[in-house]
């Protein structure tokens, strides 16, 4: 139905979740790599890297810089 594997829609599922995740300060990368599903932090930081096209820290670091507005919160 979305004309992906299961496993490439999984990682969108979990990086999507990942990025709200990200966006509060209160998980390590790592601890939210594992919230996520991931067990192995390097896998997690290159599939994040993948589908986003940059590292779960520098994604954590220019969201914390962006007013509340660009990101998405009311």
């Amino acid at each position: 139905m979305t004309g992906l594997t299961y496993q490439s829609y999984l990682n969108r599922v979990r990086i999507e979740q990942a990025k709200k995740l990200l966006n509060d300060d209160a998980l390590s990368i790592t601890d939210t790599g594992y919230a996520v599903g991931y067990s192995d932090l390097t896998h997690f930081e290159r599939i994040f890297k993948k589908l986003t096209g940059t590292t779960p820290s520098r994604f954590r670091r220019r969201s914390s810089s962006l007013p509340p507005s660009s990101q998405g919160l009311p």
